[in-house]
């Protein structure tokens, strides 16, 4: 990452709608890598002490991509087991063990080992987890797979009171990742915009090729003119400054710098390759 350091915010003062673009981005925690890519903050806690994560994405679809991903592990689709899901299945395994515990007098033995069995499986599912709050659900069912306390002894009520505990912190995860799942959606919404803003320069810079070349004989002989729509060719172009459209732009707008002076020969051919190099998908 320390080659990638150098940002687009960083480059230039930029003014307008570009400024606005920019600061979408980074009230979102992201920022554009000179070379198209995308650095993308997010904040979490971790043994209690809170980190920011980084992570680059290659290109603005990708980022789109990254936060449908995390949105679907936390929250799902209906087809796949999501974290909420899980939390959930833990969460009525400790309702369950937490009536059984408040009536233990008239419970079936058969019972208590199916409930035994489930806690033993909500605590082995979050055994490698990193997160304090389903850490602090983990200590609690290791306590309670045997339903019995410190000394070895079995006390239902203690062991209702872990039991609650347990689902305590598994509701606090449930906030915390509905409230991830948010912000991911917030992000991904940003990044769309901000494709979208993208084909819109790049539609607009094909236009304004597609007149110039048409009136080429014209424009030429009006140098100003024929300069003036170079430049605001170039200033559409500048601000595609994310992967996969960069690399096309930076390419047109390099031919163009050259197109713009008096004494380039073969301009038009010059103009036309600059076209050419555009994707013309978004016309």
């Amino acid at each position: 990452m320390k080659n990638n350091v150098l940002t687009i915010t960083k480059m230039l003062q930029w003014s307008g709608s570009e400024k606005r673009r920019i600061d979408d981005l980074l009230a979102c925690n992201t920022e554009i890598l000179v070379n198209g890519q995308l650095l993308v903050s997010r904040a979490e806690v971790v043994n209690q002490e809170k980190k920011v994560r980084k992570q680059i994405y290659q290109d603005i679809d990708k980022a789109i991509r990254g936060q449908n991903h995390i949105i679907l592990g936390y929250l799902g689709d209906g087809f796949i087991l999501s974290e909420k899901d899980r939390l959930r299945n833990d969460q009525i395994t400790l309702i369950k063990a937490r009536q059984l515990l408040t009536t233990w007098r008239d419970v079936d033995p058969e019972n208590i080992i199916a409930i035994q069995r489930s806690l033993t499986r909500a605590k082995e599912d979050l055994d490698k987890s990193r997160n304090d709050y389903k850490k602090a659900t983990r200590d609690q069912l290791l306590h309670l797979a045997g339903f019995r306390d410190k000394r070895g002894q079995i006390n239902p009520g203690a062991m209702a009171t872990r039991a609650t505990a347990g689902i305590d912190r598994l509701t606090d995860r449930q906030s915390d990742i509905f409230e991830r799942a948010a912000y991911a959606a917030k992000q991904k919404i940003c990044f769309i915009n901000e494709k979208e803003q993208m084909e819109l320069n790049l539609t607009a810079a094909l236009y304004r090729f597609k007149f110039m070349l048409h009136s080429f004989d014209l424009m030429v002989n009006r140098f100003g003119l024929y300069q003036e729509q170079i430049d605001k060719i170039i200033f559409l172009l500048r601000s595609v400054w994310l992967l996969p459209y960069l690399t096309d732009a930076a390419r047109a707008m390099k031919l163009l710098t050259k197109a713009k002076f008096r004494n380039t020969i073969g301009k038009e051919r010059i103009l036309q390759k600059a076209y050419n190099n555009l994707p013309t998908t978004f016309q």
